[in-house]
């Protein structure tokens, strides 16, 4: 209430044990996102101090926009990486944490849904006359569901991962558009 009263909103709110990164720092905004986080327990406030960038950031985003999913969302996202020319030549799926916009602990997996959905997207963008790599984002459901929420026509950064784990893609586009013939895969890991 002291600090409330010296220094009005917004406030920063962090853990009291545990914290690194900026993992569970909180922006307090409103008189009840304070006593939401009072009724946790386990945080210390301070003061907000000035910072014409962090203002600016701020005020970019507003509080009528929503929570910025980059800084604040975890989740597990399942991917699909397609390889196209005229056919699919190469699949990896996988799985992974999410802190926001980056992945880690990505691992392969072998989903029934996930599976059904790359074969039929596949299909068709070979159909479509699509060439090159395609990345499909999205949340393996309860019940086995695979439902996609973003399509990308490109690598994207969780590509060195995926080689690491022996689905190196990158390699195998190489390879296939020049001229040295489409290995099989799964790749081994010291082909990557």
């Amino acid at each position: 209430e002291a600090l409330l009263a010296r220094t009005g909103l917004p406030l920063v709110a962090k853990p009291r044990r545990g914290g690194f990164a900026s993992h569970g720092v909180c922006l307090v905004g409103s008189e009840v996102e304070v006593e939401a986080i009072l009724a946790e327990a386990g945080h210390v406030f301070q003061e907000m101090l000035p910072c014409p960038l962090l203002d600016a950031s701020i005020a970019a985003w507003g509080r009528i926009r929503g929570t910025p999913w980059r800084f604040a969302m975890q989740s597990t996202d399942h991917e699909i990486d397609l390889l196209i020319d005229g056919a699919v030549l190469a699949v990896a799926l996988s799985a992974g944490h999410a802190d926001g916009s980056l992945n880690r602990d990505i691992r392969i997996v072998e989903e029934p849904g996930q599976r059904a959905v790359a074969d039929a997207y596949g299909r068709v963008f070979a159909r479509l006359g699509h060439v090159g790599p395609l990345n499909l984002q999205g949340r393996l459901l309860p019940d086995g569901r695979y439902v996609p929420f973003e399509l990308n026509a490109r690598f994207t950064g969780t590509m060195p991962g995926k080689a690491a784990l022996g689905f190196n893609l990158v390699r195998a586009a190489l390879r296939h558009w020049g001229g040295e013939g489409m290995p099989a895969l799964p790749l081994a890991a010291n082909d990557a």
